[in-house]
């Protein structure tokens, strides 16, 4: 569960005090550990776990292939993931990528208009990150976390959980473009990212060098493409 309601929150509106209840964002963390070695700490929203540490090895060029992965298990009580690989898995794999890639300005402001009324959380909370695996003007999986970098990192999960050819997609998020974020983008092969903010300086730099599509401010009716106009049709 993503949001609890807690009780006995004081709230004050125009000079009066009175008490009410309100809803929170639930929080964990998630040490995952591979072939017996810790990887990373993640402080994320406690939900599809699984997804969350497939995701983390792709970006992290871990692994290319669920495949990779032999086992897989996750322990909530000691907050745990341990990953053994499989046989032959190499670090560092690189991604397919799709320089002809070209998607429709039409779609990914259609996309938008269905991306944002996925956010309900974040309006009852305020606290959430949102991404979406997105192809063509279809949402295939939408997410959100309180961390932006789990967001992305849960959706990379999915896609690959689910076999689908990212290579023909593209990611769109509700929050800011950092350059550490478009690394797990360019990591996974995925030749687009689309937000409803801004890129980073460093993030533009990027997409020039690795041919990636980046739009921000991306709406119902307009965007800005920072990268890649000519392939946005």
């Amino acid at each position: 569960m993503l949001v609890k309601e807690i009780d006995n929150v004081t709230k004050i509106e125009s000079n009066k005090r009175f008490d009410t209840s309100d809803k929170v964002i639930n929080d964990a963390f998630i040490n995952i550990i591979v072939d017996g070695k810790p990887l990373i700490n993640l402080y994320y929203s406690p939900e599809s776990t699984e997804a969350l540490v497939y995701g983390h090895l792709l970006a992290g060029k871990i692994i290319s292939s669920k495949d990779d992965v032999k086992s897989l298990k996750i322990d909530q009580e000691t907050n745990t993931a341990e990953v053994t690989l499989a046989p032959g898995t190499h670090h560092s794999v690189e991604p397919n990528r799709n320089p002809d890639y070209v998607c429709k300005a039409t779609d990914i402001m259609a996309a938008a208009e269905k991306f944002i009324p996925g956010s309900e959380n974040f309006r009852d909370t305020g606290a959430l990150h949102s991404a979406a695996l997105c192809k063509g003007s279809d949402l295939l999986y939408f997410v959100e976390d309180l961390s932006r970098h789990c967001a992305i990192d849960k959706i990379l999960g999915m896609g690959l959980l689910n076999d689908i050819d990212m290579s023909q997609c593209y990611i769109m998020t509700s929050g800011r473009l950092p350059s550490d974020m478009f690394d797990k983008i360019v990591a996974a092969g995925i030749p687009a990212i689309v937000s409803r903010s801004a890129p980073s300086k460093k993030t533009v730099e990027m997409a020039k060098k690795y041919n990636t599509i980046v739009c921000g401010f991306v709406r119902s009716n307009r965007m800005n493409i920072y990268n890649g106009s000519e392939r946005i049709i």
